[in-house]
C-alpha cells in the first residue's frame, strides 16, 4: 500500500514521509517474512521521488539519502538470499536515479563497494561449489531443475547488481574510478570463469565502465579487452550481444586507444552478423548488436582501416528491425552517408535503390525509431522515388509487401 501511495500520490504524499521511514527502515532486516522485506525495499525510491517532486532543491532529500543508502547497504552486506539481494540492489539503482547526478560521497561508495565485493565474493563460491557437485559422486540428475533455478536466481541478481553499477557510473563517472579499482580483482575472477550468466554481466560492467569513463576506461583494458573481442563468438548469444555492445562503447566513447581493438572486432562482428541463424529468434538482438558496433566502429573509430572498404559490407546487412535502442544509431549513419551521396549507399548507377526502399520500408513497418528520425527517413525515401522514372518508381511499390504497403500507407509514410 505504501508502494501504490506514493508513487500514485507523488508529492502529495511527502508530509507522510517520516512517518513511512520510521516504519519501512527496519523492516528491511525483517527476517520473519520475504515479503515485507521486499516491500519495504521497494517503496524506499518511491518515497525518495514523493520528496523530490515536492521540494526539488530540499536539503532534506539530501539527508534522506544519506539515511537510506546506510540502510540499504547495512542490509546487503548481511543478505544472503539472493532473490532479496535483487531486490535491494534495485531500490539502491532506483533510488540513486531520484537523487541523481554527484549524491554520492566517498563514504557511501566505499561502503556500497565494500558491499558488492562481498557479494560477489559469495556468489563466486556459490558457483563453485555448484560446479563441483554436478560432477561429485553424489550428484542426483533429478536434482537439475533445482539448480537451473537457483542459477537463475543468482544470475538476475547479477544482473541488479549490474545495474547497480552502471547507474553509480552514469551518475558519477571518473569518479568512481578509485572504487572500480577495489571491484576489479573479483571482477576478473568471475570473467574468467568461463560461465555464461556470470561472464555476460561482468562483461556489462566493463561496458559500463567504458561508455561512461570513456578514454580513462583504457588504464583496465588488460582485464577485458582481448576477451571482449574473443567473447564476440561464444557460444552464450547473452555473452555475444554483451561483448558487441562494448565493442560499439569502444568505438563511441573509448578514444583513439582503442583503434586497435575496434579493427580487430570487425572480421568477428561479421562473422556474427552473416551466421546462417544469425535473424533466429534466439540470436536477433546479438546480430542487430553487431550491426550497430560496426556502424559505431565506422563513424567514430576507423582510423586503423579504409572505411569505405567496409561500408557496402556494413549495408548489406541491413535492416535491423527489433532493437529500438540501437536502431537510431544505425539509421541516423545510414541517411547521413546518404545525404552525402556515398557511392558505396547508393552504388553504380544507382543500383542500391531498391534495396535502400527496402530497408527503409521494413524500417518504418517495424516503428522503432523515434518520430523525428522516421520523419528524416520518410524524406529521404520520397527523395529517392521521386528522382527515378515512373517505371521503375511501380515496380519498387509492387515489390513492397501487400500488407506492409497498406500499414506504411496507413501511417502516413507512402
Amino acid at each position: 500500500m505504501f508502494v501504490c501511495y506514493s508513487r500514485e500520490l507523488g508529492a502529495g504524499f511527502s508530509p507522510y514521509i517520516e512517518q513511512i521511514l520510521e516504519i519501512i527502515l527496519p523492516l528491511l532486516r525483517f527476517y520473519f517474512h520475504d515479503g515485507v522485506r521486499h516491500a519495504a525495499a521497494a517503496t524506499i525510491p518511491q518515497l525518495l521521488n514523493c520528496v523530490k517532486l515536492a521540494q526539488p532543491s530540499s536539503e532534506y532529500l539530501a539527508k534522506m539519502w544519506q539515511l537510506v543508502t546506510q540502510k540499504i547497504i547495512e542490509a546487503m552486506m548481511e543478505e544472503s538470499d539472493p532473490s532479496y539481494l535483487i531486490q535491494l540492489f534495485m531500490a539502491y539503482y532506483e533510488s540513486l536515479e531520484v537523487v541523481g547526478t554527484n549524491s554520492m560521497d566517498a563514504s557511501q561508495m566505499e561502503a556500497f563497494t565494500k558491499a558488492t565485493i562481498s557479494q560477489l565474493e559469495e556468489y563466486k563460491s556459490r558457483l563453485e561449489v555448484r560446479e563441483q557437485g554436478k560432477h561429485g559422486e553424489d550428484y542426483d540428475p533429478e536434482d537439475e531443475e533445482i539448480i537451473l533455478e537457483e542459477e537463475a536466481t543468482e544470475e538476475a541478481m547479477l544482473g541488479e547488481l549490474s545495474k547497480a553499477i552502471h547507474t553509480i557510473f552514469k551518475t558519477h563517472g571518473v569518479a568512481y574510478l578509485p572504487w572500480f579499482d577495489q571491484l576489479l580483482p573479483i571482477i576478473s575472477q568471475l570473467l574468467s570463469l568461463n560461465h555464461p550468466g556470470t561472464k555476460q554481466w561482468m562483461i556489462c560492467i566493463f561496458d559500463d565502465l567504458v561508455e561512461f569513463t570513456g578514454p580513462a576506461s583504457f588504464k583496465y583494458q588488460g582485464h577485458f579487452l582481448q576477451g571482449m573481442i574473443q567473447s564476440l563468438l561464444d557460444t552464450g548469444a547473452d555473452v555475444r550481444q554483451a561483448a558487441a555492445y562494448g565493442i560499439g562503447m569502444c568505438a563511441q566513447f573509448g578514444g583513439v586507444d582503442y583503434a586497435d581493438a575496434c579493427f580487430a572486432a570487425i572480421t568477428p562482428l561479421f562473422q556474427l552478423i552473416n551466421a546462417p541463424n544469425a535473424r533466429d529468434s534466439d540470436n536477433v538482438y546479438v546480430t542487430e548488436n553487431a550491426i550497430a558496433a560496426v556502424t559505431k566502429v565506422c563513424k567514430y573509430n576507423s582510423s586503423k582501416f579504409d572505411v569505405n572498404t567496409v561500408i557496402p559490407v556494413w549495408f548489406a546487412s541491413l535492416p535491423i528491425e527489433n532493437d529500438e535502442e540501437e536502431a537510431p544509431h544505425v539509421y541516423t549513419y545510414l541517411l547521413d552517408l546518404l545525404d552525402a551521396h556515398h557511392p558505396a549507399v547508393l552504388g553504380a548507377n544507382n543500383e542500391n535503390i531498391p534495396k535502400l526502399v527496402s530497408v527503409f520500408t521494413d524500417t518504418l513497418f517495424a516503428a522503432i525509431l523515434p518520430a523525428e528520425l522516421a520523419s528524416r527517413m520518410v524524406n529521404s525515401l520520397k527523395a529517392i522515388l521521386g528522382g527515378i522514372s515512373d517505371e521503375a518508381r511501380n515496380n519498387l511499390w509492387n515489390s513492397i509487401d501487400v500488407e506492409k504497403r497498406k500499414a506504411l500507407s496507413e501511417m502516413g509514410y507512402l
